[in-house]
């Protein structure tokens, strides 16, 4: 089977990615190598038709939702017809949901989802910088915001702070309760252990040493594109008396300290029902949406 796999991902290659400079040659290769040196993986099942295939993994949980899901995480060429089955599949593994993400030029592969009962639920954003940049904004409140490394005791309130934004984060049309989801948030912070993984930061004022936000991210692999080393954007919040000042410092120097480590790409995901954030990121800061995530319900109460 993985011959017929690398067959057609070799007759119908990834567009190329923009937003990371990635081009189409790249990620076909990056594919193709882990395919024939990983194989197929616990959890994985390949639906295949003579021209294109859908790659899905299950037994996965929304990390914000906590819901389960299936997730297509890989297909090529021609494979609207084999949608069905892959909802079915998804279905008998008792997932609650099935999601994808799609390049944002893929509008056939859009439309087909569309058809079949998917939606957007969230933006894949990314950035790659060569040096770090500071935008006009962030030049005009250097002296009022304090950009440093986060601490063990900055962890209390970063933990309330978080409490103001984490329903933003719900993927949009999710159904969830947002006080569970919020004390997730707040007991993830809690627990936060600061190491080499992480590049966290928060901004106070310079006047009285407010913490009015923060940025943490966790250096990692994005496996969606490639083996390179991003810095993903695990959470975002800045008090609203500070919106748009404080979060360009912000990301200066999240850009400034993932420089000095090595890393080019920044990359985050923003609920579409998010629009106000989704719109600083991409107009105030640089980053571009490189993927929608589209996600189909697969049960609903009369199930």
């Amino acid at each position: 089977m993985i011959e017929q796999i690398v067959a057609l991902c070799e007759r119908f290659p990834p567009l190329p990615l923009g937003p990371r400079e990635v081009p189409s040659e790249a990620r076909s290769a990056w594919r193709i190598g882990r395919y024939r040196t990983l194989g197929i993986q616990p959890r994985q099942t390949f639906l295949l038709a003579p021209d294109g295939f859908i790659g899905l993994v299950t037994g996965q949980i929304d990390a914000i939702t906590q819901e389960p899901q299936a997730r297509i995480f890989d297909r090529a060429g021609a494979c609207e017809a084999l949608l069905p089955e892959a909802i079915e599949a998804a279905r008998q593994s008792r997932a609650d949901w099935l999601i994808t993400l799609v390049e944002v030029d893929d509008t056939a592969w859009e439309e087909s989802l569309q058809r079949a009962g998917f939606a957007v639920e969230s933006y894949r954003i990314a950035k790659r910088f060569r040096t770090p940049h500071e935008t006009e904004q962030a030049l005009q409140v250097r002296g009022v915001y304090r950009v440093r490394p986060a601490e063990a005791n900055d962890l209390l309130p970063v933990a309330l702070l978080s409490t103001v934004s984490s329903q933003q984060a719900i993927p949009a049309g999710r159904s969830v309760n947002e006080l569970e989801v919020k004390g997730r948030f707040m007991d993830a912070h809690l627990a936060t252990v600061l190491d080499e993984t992480l590049c966290f930061l928060v901004a106070e004022t310079v006047s009285d040493d407010e913490l009015v936000g923060y940025m943490k991210i966790r250096l990692c692999q994005d496996e969606t594109t490639s083996d390179e080393i991003v810095g993903y954007i695990e959470d975002f919040s800045v008090a609203q008396a500070h919106w748009g000042m404080a979060s360009h410092s912000l990301f200066f120097g999240i850009e400034q300290a993932l420089h000095a480590k090595g890393v080019e790409v920044l990359v985050g995901d923003i609920s579409a029902a998010n629009g106000r954030s989704l719109a600083g990121a991409t107009r105030k800061v640089g980053l571009q949406v490189e993927f929608q995530r589209w996600g189909k319900k697969l049960f609903t109460c009369q199930d």
